[in-house]
């Protein structure tokens, strides 16, 4: 939902506070104290140094196997395509069981880089979520500090708090996508059923993959004359339609 003048006034000083500070280790610090919230996980951030493709994860707690990667930048600074797309290799090698890899910044992803982030994790199988800057409505970041305003103000800085406290009457339906997004079962999912629904595909349209995958040639779709049982044929679309 687009954001009222006012509104986007406050979210954009929350972002100017964030990029005016020096410290790249007070965002990591609160980056991993607001997802540890949001999720009920506890998150240790990295130590200076080379960090395996985040600043901060939970190491397994709670079976929770993610990495949160954070960029304090300007809007004029540009984001490395190069550098990123490496610390998603870097994060897995590190760990072959990672659910996610999570990028925060203080500015707003490119389409073009999210979109190279994004096919990066689908071909490895590690989901990736990005937590930036939209300024045209209310952006993830932005609401997952008017989550914990209470967290902002203690790790990073009194103002940010406020202003952070003054976007929550708005968040509530942003928080709700952010928490759902974050959750372990809905990670990687909408990945998971695109590639489960092509190889469906595959083997109905291909006698050899058919044979190739189950063992006996069902590809049905690949037959030239066929035999239309209407009912069957509706109560089978009705359910691939829902899957």
């Amino acid at each position: 939902m687009p954001l009222s003048a006012i509104d986007q006034k406050k979210q954009l000083q929350l972002k100017r506070e964030f990029q005016k500070d020096s410290s790249s280790a007070k965002l990591e610090k609160l980056a991993a104290a607001l997802f540890s919230r949001i999720l009920g996980v506890p998150i240790a951030v990295a130590k200076s140094g080379f960090q395996h493709g985040g600043d901060a994860g939970p190491a397994g707690s709670q079976e929770r196997r993610f990495r949160l990667e954070c960029k304090k930048y300007s809007d004029s600074t540009s984001l490395s395509d190069r550098e990123l797309l490496g610390e998603i290799d870097h994060a897995l090698a590190r760990d072959e069981a990672l659910e996610a890899w999570i990028l925060v910044a203080t500015r707003s992803v490119p389409e073009q880089l999210e979109q190279d982030l994004t096919q990066k994790g689908e071909r490895i199988g590690v989901p990736v979520l990005i937590i930036d800057w939209k300024d045209h409505e209310l952006a993830p970041f932005a609401a997952l500090c008017a989550f914990a305003p209470d967290l902002v103000a203690a790790n990073f800085s009194q103002k940010a708090g406020a202003l952070a406290r003054a976007l929550q009457p708005i968040s509530d339906d942003a928080i709700t996508t952010l928490r759902r997004n974050l959750q372990s079962w809905s990670l990687g999912f909408a990945t998971l059923r695109k590639k489960s629904h092509e190889k469906l595909n595959n083997i109905w349209n291909s006698s050899r993959a058919a044979n190739a995958e189950i063992g006996q040639d069902v590809a049905g779709g690949a037959q030239y004359k066929k035999g239309r049982r209407t009912a069957v044929h509706n109560e089978l679309n009705a359910w691939w339609q829902k899957a």
